[in-house]
């Protein structure tokens, strides 16, 4: 079966997923998690991308993110991951691509999603079990996103304003919704949309989107049910 085109528009938001070669951990160490989001940063910016939200794992990259064109996706993780892959060799004495292929990636209807896209992104290490709070957990966006601290290079979505009147307010509401467990059904249909590029929203949404790309957004009805039917499922649940 053809590998379907990667689904990335222009002025929408995006989650993104970035997985290891093989599983194998790549960002352990501090000064490499750092290094990282330093290319990261300034890929983002050369591409004109919109980074709302991170969280880096020995194992995975998660970002939402809003491209200026169709391109600044593939453009920025294309440069960060030359610049960082070549330090990153260089510091621990070994040759060959750290990352699985290609990045994945997916539109997002924001208005019903951001947040718990958000979530989804900034919880990663409690999903996978390397802490017990997401605002602990040093490279992420969740502690920015709580009060904790300023996170460099981030651009604020405008359904963060759906949380509160003031910085505190939306702060403190963000707090909470980080202590609620994201549910094990709707992160799993969360990544599994991302990781095999189908939209992720309403009908409508869909709809609106489909003349702007040649190629299908949901999967075939038949078998199995879809990532959009599995999360809509699972918010009901």
């Amino acid at each position: 079966m053809a590998r379907l085109a990667r689904l990335c528009i222009a002025e929408h938001l995006h989650l993104v997923i970035q997985r290891s070669r093989g599983d194998e951990p790549v960002l352990t160490a501090a000064a490499d998690n750092d290094a990282y989001l330093a290319c990261l940063r300034q890929a983002a910016v050369a591409a004109n991308v919109a980074i709302h939200a991170f969280a880096l794992t020995p194992t995975q990259v998660r970002l939402l993110a809003t491209p200026s064109d169709d391109s600044g996706l593939g453009a920025m993780l294309q440069s960060a991951g030359r610049s960082f892959v070549a330090s990153y060799n260089r510091r621990h004495g070994r040759r060959g691509p750290l990352w699985d292929g290609r990045f994945h990636a997916t539109i997002i209807d924001a208005e019903p999603h951001f947040i718990e896209c958000m979530r989804f992104v900034e919880t990663a290490p409690v999903q996978m079990r390397l802490a017990e709070h997401a605002e602990k957990w040093p490279w992420s966006s969740a502690a920015h996103h709580s009060g904790r601290k300023v996170a460099a290079g981030l651009a604020e979505h405008r359904l963060l304003w759906a949380l509160g009147n003031t910085p505190f307010e939306r702060e403190m509401a963000y707090r909470r919704l980080l202590e609620l467990p994201l549910g094990e059904a709707r992160a799993s249909a969360i990544e599994s949309a991302a990781l095999r590029g189908w939209a992720l929203g309403t009908t409508g949404f869909i709809e609106s989107i489909a003349s702007l790309v040649n190629r299908r957004l949901l999967p075939s009805r038949r078998g199995r049910p879809t990532a959009g039917a599995r999360l809509n499922q699972a918010g009901r649940s």
